[in-house]
């Protein structure tokens, strides 16, 4: 039997603590980053000419540490019960299609750090990344309904070319919790 070093308890409740806040971190990343779905049918027009089909872009992230206008996006740099935890997004898009399907899909990176030691990204935690949905449009607001029926719909504001997720969550170790993602076409 291999003895406990103080390197593999470090190891394992790095792994652990990974774990929670990837949790709390993929509640939150998971609609705040839009990957999810949208329900019904809806016009693709913001106004006479104006498609809001084709690729949004991340273009800024604020979260509890502010704003972040560059990749890495810091989405979570907090400590909790003295490990610091981290979540940044590398990249991400969303790509709403044209009426009449109005299907979107989206995609992300997103890697997860405890003491600045990386930990994981969203694949090797097991995914979240949306294969995508339908969206609907009301005025400025746009509700995407995902496919997959255990994410729950989310909503965005579009003002010309850019979209904007903002979503709270209240966590019982980091808070309360709101995290806005700004995408430009």
């Amino acid at each position: 039997m291999t003895p406990v070093t103080q390197r593999t308890l470090l190891s394992l409740s790095l792994r652990r603590g990974a774990r929670r806040a990837t949790r709390r971190a993929r509640t939150t990343l998971i609609a705040a980053i839009a990957l999810v779905g949208v329900v019904g049918c809806g016009s693709d027009s913001t106004g006479p000419g104006g498609g809001i089909a084709g690729k949004y872009n991340i273009v800024s992230v604020t979260g509890p540490q502010g704003t972040d206008n560059s990749a890495p996006f810091v989405v979570i740099n907090q400590s909790v019960e003295g490990t610091l935890f981290r979540a940044e997004i590398a990249s991400g898009f969303v790509t709403l299609g044209p009426a009449p399907g109005n299907r979107y899909s989206g995609d992300a990176t997103i890697n997860f750090y405890a003491n600045n030691i990386f930990v994981g990204n969203d694949d090797s935690f097991g995914g979240f990344n949306s294969s995508g949905g339908v969206y609907t449009v009301s005025g400025t607001t746009i509700t995407f309904t995902p496919d997959d029926q255990s994410q729950s719909p989310t909503t965005a504001t579009l003002s010309g070319n850019t979209l904007t997720f903002t979503e709270s969550e209240d966590d019982p170790t980091l808070g309360h919790i709101v995290v806005t993602i700004v995408l430009r076409k």
